[in-house]
């Protein structure tokens, strides 16, 4: 008992501290990107990376001082292309390469904090570190030209189905309606997220996944404005 009152005390003093509290949703199309230009799933891999999407539901919690707490919630869409999947082998032992493509999905949730370094009125450059959990995790690979799939892949969730991230994001926010203790923006956003073991705790897989998303968001209990 004396510890859930502490957790209540905790919460209505992080309330009072607040400048505001933000939900938003968004949605927008996203990447795999590499820095040795290695392929998204590895080295050997004969994948490369085509335009996703994701769909995005997110709380903000954004102190006078500009420090943010955030927790996200994602359904994330991936889809990657190979134009020589090596499938088979012929009569004359010779190797048959067909195109092929794998689309990969899961739910993200994700929980980090940062700073907010305000750009004038609209916009503001956030600065995050974090972590995700992913669940139902889902791959399937497509020869092109045929509709049913060639192989399907699922995950269940597992400790090991997790990552660590930094995140730069660029928004740009417009006022639709003000009042005096919430507002209503239009967002738009674009994130470039710098993973650290992608997918699983111990894959060696570092990427950077690039986002643009646009959105709308609601903040409350706002002072002197609003700014995220």
């Amino acid at each position: 008992m004396k510890k859930l009152l502490s957790i209540i005390l905790i919460g209505l003093n992080l309330a009072g501290m607040a400048q505001s509290h933000r939900i938003s949703v968004d949605g927008g199309i996203n990447s795999t990107l590499t820095w040795d230009g290695n392929p998204p799933f590895g080295e050997w891999s004969p994948y490369d990376a085509k335009l996703g999407y994701s769909i995005n539901l997110s709380y903000s919690y954004i102190f006078e001082n500009n420090i943010i707490l955030s927790f996200r919630n994602s359904l994330a869409f991936y889809n990657f292309h190979s134009n020589d999947f090596w499938a088979s082998i012929d009569e004359e032992g010779e190797p048959v390469y067909v195109e092929t493509k794998v689309e990969l999905s899961y739910y993200q949730a994700s929980l980090g904090g940062g700073y907010l370094f305000e750009i004038g009125e609209r916009y503001s450059l956030g600065v995050h570190l974090g972590a995700s959990m992913l669940y139902n995790y889902k791959q399937v690979s497509y020869i092109i030209g045929q509709s049913e799939p060639e192989n399907e892949t699922k995950w269940p969730w597992h400790k090991r189905n997790r990552y660590y991230g930094v995140f730069l994001s660029l928004n740009n926010n417009y006022q639709l309606y003000s009042a005096r203790k919430h507002s209503m923006y239009i967002t738009g956003v674009i994130r470039a997220t710098q993973v650290f073991n992608y997918g699983w705790s111990d894959s060696g897989l570092n990427r950077l996944l690039p986002e643009f998303t646009l959105g709308v968001a609601v903040a409350f209990n706002t002072s002197n404005g609003s700014r995220f």
